[in-house]
């Protein structure tokens, strides 16, 4: 039911087998599975407090598993602002699994590499996603959770070409695979897109993600594709849709604990500000986020305001502000 975008119903199935109170395997295998689900449809908090209970079950007698789970674990920590737990997890699940080569080892490598660049550590990143690469070229055939995992460490390098070479095999794999499986797909491609300047392509695959995200009930992914969607806006220029965009955002993120993305949409609100010569405006949202971000010792791309608070300080003629900032 998960798979095919119909995750009431799967919620309502494990907590009916969680009320079983089954034995500790199975326990902890539902409430992965519910944990996963709450983290796309629920609050942050519950979602990590599921998963690091599951991981906590299976952690002695199979460790993989639990290093399965706690790399799952690793984004309701993120997303929820907790920064330095998203990476202390990561750096747990790194050590249950041994460095043999297998799909699981890369995946490790991966979560660990991207944990690593959103607090700060880029050249420890970097030597990590590079190993990461390597592991996933020599894994056999491609599988869309292989592609998506060699892309996003290929994103995270600022290697954009080669993300985009690999969009086309990513969307045979998707849509052959499920809602589910072109839902992740389509908001991977959009962000993608977004980054690299391609916005005729961002929307396109925003678009059609939204359509299926909305559809499923996937109210974080909506949120999440709402926010990237309005930042092409902002760009752009088109202020009433960017604000639109924006709010229902944001109205999503304090809904289901968003934090880091709340600081997202106010990074765009931002930028809307500053592309509309709202100077001031665009100073007192902009300080907002990097005050919070540093406060988080958040270093993502994504909530990065600093630049766009410079020039704002340098064209409202407040220099030395501006130096601090840059």
């Amino acid at each position: 039911f998960w798979a095919a975008g119909t995750p009431v119903r799967a919620i309502a199935l494990l907590d009916e087998a969680l009320a079983l109170a089954p034995e500790r395997r199975t326990r902890a295998a539902a409430l992965a599975l519910r944990g996963r689900i709450e983290g796309g449809v629920g609050r942050q908090s519950s979602a990590r407090d599921m998963l690091l209970e599951a991981a906590g079950l299976v952690e002695e007698d199979d460790p993989l598993e639990a290093a399965s789970i706690l790399l799952a674990a690793t984004t309701p920590l993120y997303f929820g602002g907790d920064v330095a737990g998203s990476l202390a997890t990561a750096e747990r699940a790194r050590t249950l699994v041994p460095r043999d080569d297998t799909p699981l080892d890369a995946r490790a490598e991966v979560v660990h590499g991207w944990a690593l660049s959103h607090a700060g550590r880029d050249r420890e990143a970097g030597e990590v996603l590079e190993r990461a690469l390597e592991l996933l070229r020599r894994t056999g055939e491609p599988t869309q959770p292989r592609l998506q995992n060699e892309r996003l460490a290929l994103d995270i390098l600022e290697r954009m070409h080669e993300v985009d070479e690999l969009a086309p095999q990513v969307d045979a794999l998707a849509r052959a695979g499920g809602p589910l499986a072109l839902l992740n797909a389509l908001e991977q491609e959009t962000r993608f897109g977004v980054r690299s300047g391609r916005w005729r392509r961002a929307e396109a695959s925003g678009e059609e993600a939204f359509q299926i995200a909305d559809a499923m009930g996937h109210v974080v992914d909506v949120s999440r594709l709402l926010v990237l969607m309005a930042l092409v806006d902002a760009a752009r220029g088109n202020a009433d849709r960017c604000r639109v965009r924006l709010d229902q955002s944001a109205a999503f993120a304090a809904v289901h604990e968003l934090e880091v993305l709340a600081d997202t949409v106010e990074v765009v609100r931002g930028l809307l500000e500053l592309g509309l010569g709202e100077l001031e405006t665009a100073v007192v949202v902009l300080e907002g986020v990097a005050r919070r971000s540093a406060e988080r010792d958040l270093f993502a791309r994504d909530v990065t305001p600093e630049p766009d608070l410079v020039e704002a300080l340098a064209l409202l003629g407040r220099a030395d502000e501006a130096r601090t900032w840059l």
